[in-house]
């Protein structure tokens, strides 16, 4: 392991623990399955071959899992984490985050702040977390969810849905819990490409919906569901660029109940 002045650390091909500095560091894995941490500064972290763990820190760090299944945490600040090969795991951590999982079928935790979550190619689990964030599964069969499950399910909260290219489910609710809810019509998952050949949106069995035009949304669906304390719908959902009147309830092709 080397250690200049301007602070490049590299590994070797065995099993490393390799620690950064409170400065900007550049620290790659090389071969084995290591640890990378970047603690504080601006830091770029490669893992490399082999399975590796990623820490960014604080500060705003750019983390690249590379070859084999890594686990990349961002940490504080606003961070960019990029899974690449092999099926990887991407927590964002604190902060307005960008998680690229690329190839593999990779899962995405975008967790506080508003974030971007990019699935890539295989098959993706994407969850935003807290915050306004947009999510994008790209190419395969991606589940995706705006909010965090267990904490709060998306109240207050705008998120934006992109499916992408495969089959793909827009996750609105689970079991005993519906999405977005609290706020009337201020909060609610936008679904921008839904594909009535392809694509499932997945509510909560047990409540009432109904859906009709979405407000203040032209030529979009909107989805509500029927508050059981003040017994008034509000929005939880936004199918843009569907008429209400292509969208059943009670078609299986297009909602999946749990």
């Amino acid at each position: 392991m080397t250690n200049n002045m301007i602070n490049h650390i590299e590994g070797t091909h065995y099993n490393d623990h390799l620690l950064g500095t409170h400065y900007d560091d550049h620290i790659k894995g090389k071969g084995g399955n290591d640890t990378l941490e970047g603690l504080g500064g601006d830091d770029t972290l490669k893992g490399g071959d082999g399975h590796d763990w990623l820490y960014g820190g604080h500060g705003y760090d750019l983390l690249k899992g590379d070859r084999g299944n890594d686990w990349l945490y961002g940490g504080h600040d606003y961070d960019t984490l990029k899974g690449g090969d092999g099926n990887d795991y991407l927590y964002g951590g604190y902060g307005d985050d960008l998680l690229k999982g690329n190839d593999g079928h990779d899962k995405l935790y975008g967790e506080y702040g508003n974030d971007t979550l990019k699935g890539g190619k295989g098959d993706d689990l994407l969850y935003g977390g807290t915050g306004h964030d947009e999510l994008k599964g790209e190419h395969g069969h991606d589940i995706l969810v705006g909010v965090d499950t267990s904490f709060g399910y998306g109240e207050g909260e705008r998120d934006t849905l992109h499916g992408g290219k495969g089959e793909d489910t827009f996750v609105l609710g689970e079991q005993h819990h519906f999405f977005y809810g609290g706020h009337g019509d201020h909060d609610y998952a936008k679904i921008k490409d839904y594909n009535f050949h392809e694509d499932i949106i997945q509510l909560a069995h047990g409540f009432e919906y109904y859906l009709g035009s979405a407000p203040n949304h032209h030529h979009s669906a909107g989805i509500f569901v029927r508050e059981h304390s003040s017994h008034e719908y509000e929005l939880i959902g936004i199918v843009e660029g569907v008429n209400s009147h292509d969208l059943n309830l009670n078609n299986s092709n297009q909602f999946h109940f749990v």
